[in-house]
């Protein structure tokens, strides 16, 4: 009667001689629970200790993570103060009303903001339809959720608009249009 070996046996002693067969250079393969994301202790190391989810394979190098654009904010308000100030600019006797500018962004502390600005003029136009034509108002010290700007009085109708963007070495979000005046 021929006798066999049960199938955890034949499964060990085939990895093993897999694993004798291999290159010197190759890396051993980790075991599952290696590989777990999940924190582990052992006898010599009693605090938890997170294990890497991925290893490279035999020959290559990880590769950094690319950097990627940060999420667009949310939220982007502008409050207009009721009383007139003088504009901050030197060589200007206009009066400004100051605008109170505040958003939300669950990107890190290191990314900036930028506040661009668009006037509608008299007409039906809207804010869309001058997207295009928008400068550049201020860009934010990193990590900022809220800013100031200045905003001159001008003759005539229509609406200023208000866009923001948050930016870093990638590149700029999309844009987020102000609620408010």
């Amino acid at each position: 009667m021929k006798r066999h070996l049960p199938a955890w046996v034949r499964l060990t002693v085939l990895a093993l001689l897999l694993a004798g067969c291999a290159p010197a250079t190759a890396t051993p393969t980790p075991s599952a629970a290696a590989a777990s994301p999940t924190p582990t202790a052992t006898a010599a190391s009693p605090t938890p200790t997170a294990t890497p989810t991925a290893t490279p394979t035999a020959g290559t190098t990880p590769t950094p993570t690319a950097l990627q654009k940060p999420p667009a904010p949310t939220n982007f308000t502008a409050t207009a103060r009721s009383a007139f100030v003088a504009c901050p600019s030197p060589d200007s006797d206009v009066m400004c009303t100051p605008l109170d500018l505040a958003w939300q962004s669950t990107a890190g502390a290191a990314v900036w903001f930028k506040i661009y600005q668009a006037g509608t003029g008299e007409g039906d136009a809207t804010c869309k339809d001058v997207q295009a034509e928008q400068v550049l108002v201020k860009q934010t010290a990193p990590g900022a959720r809220s800013d100031l700007i200045y905003q001159g009085h001008a003759t005539g109708g229509g609406l200023m608009c208000l866009w923001i963007t948050a930016g870093n070495a990638a590149g700029e979000s999309a844009q987020v249009l102000a609620v408010g005046p």
